[in-house]
Formats: C-alpha cells, structure tokens, sequence
C-alpha cells in the first residue's frame, strides 16, 4: 500500500501550458497541481529527497492516503496551438517507492526528472 498515488501528465515540446491544457475533471484526493517549466520538482524515484529545475510544464495529481483497490482518474482538454508534433509523457509513481513495482512504466525513455514515462505523440495539422 502507497501512502501517496501521483500521476504525472508532461509536455515535454512546450514552454508553458497557458490554456493548451485544461483540468476537466479529476477523483484523486487532492487538487491537482500545474507545474511551470522552472520549478523545483522531485527527481529519481528520491519522494521530494532529491530536486531538479523542471525543464517543460507538467500536470500533477494525487492522492494521500490510497486506500487499497481505489482507482483515480483525471480528465484533460488539451488543445495545441501550434502545428507539427505534440508529445505528452504520462506516469504514476508511488510513494514511499519501495521497489520497481512502485512506479509505471517499469521500463522505456526517461523524462527530465530521470523516471520513466510511456510517451504519446499526434501531429498536429490545420
């Protein structure tokens, strides 16, 4: 059992969000959190120990305490403003993060906080 559930929304290919994602809806136990590129976030798995300077926006959302076999869901309106490829990072990490079954993905590209993320693309066209 997590004390704390965090799923973690990024864009790595813009600067700052602004209105290109919105927070429609969420059930997490806490509000969720926008991250501005240059705030001081948790790196490597450490659960606040160790920090970096984020280096593109992100959404956090999370949940203290998890109670066993809850799920929690957050829904995003996510509108580009720019044509070509528009990528997000998701991911869930557990806290405290005992072992590699305390985060998903388990494997693949890591993100600029050294922790993995399954990656999605669209090209965006006019």
């Amino acid at each position: 059992m997590a004390d704390i559930q965090i799923m973690s929304i990024a864009f790595p290919t813009i600067y700052q969000i602004g209105d290109k994602a919105k927070i429609i809806s969420y059930n997490f136990t806490q509000s969720p959190r926008y991250i501005k590129t240059g705030d001081e976030i948790g790196y490597d798995y450490s659960g606040g120990t160790k920090s970096i300077q984020a280096q593109y926006p992100s959404i956090e959302a999370y949940s203290r305490p998890v109670n066993p076999g809850a799920h929690y869901s957050i829904a995003l309106k996510i509108t580009p403003d720019t044509v070509g490829n528009f990528t997000i990072f998701a991911k869930t990490v557990a806290i405290p993060h005992t072992s590699n079954n305390s985060h998903f993905p388990y494997s693949g590209i890591k993100d600029h906080q050294n922790e993995y993320v399954e990656s999605f693309s669209v090209i965006v066209e006019q």
